[in-house]
């Protein structure tokens, strides 16, 4: 008989090594010195969304930020995510709002 897949409401906390469990995103976010707001912002680099992107620099998010981007395994700039998926546009706003065109990001 297979399992049932764990729903989001029974899924264990997040461990991370040597430290107290992490029992949700903000507690990962706040240990791992990311704001919600770069997280934020390199998620919307990453759907292509120009509005969400300039509501968010407007709130005052740096656009030279790293955070982790949904399925990559390393933190990334919102410009350079944008830039891997061809979101022209949102590279664009960031260019416009200072992002570093010269940042490293991953592995070099």
């Amino acid at each position: 008989m297979a399992s049932s897949p764990v729903r989001p409401t029974e899924a264990a906390p997040i461990q991370s090594s040597g430290a107290a469990p992490i029992s949700n995103l903000c507690d990962l976010l706040q240990r791992s010195n990311v704001e919600p707001t770069d997280a934020a912002l390199v998620a919307a680099a990453l759907r292509g969304d120009d509005a969400e992107c300039s509501r968010i620099l407007g709130a005052g998010a740096n656009p030279n930020k790293m955070a982790m981007a949904p399925g990559c395994c390393h933190a990334v700039t919102p410009l350079s995510i944008a830039s891997a998926y061809g979101h022209a546009r949102v590279a664009e706003r960031l260019l416009r709002a200072g992002a570093h065109v010269d940042l490293r990001v991953g592995h070099g």
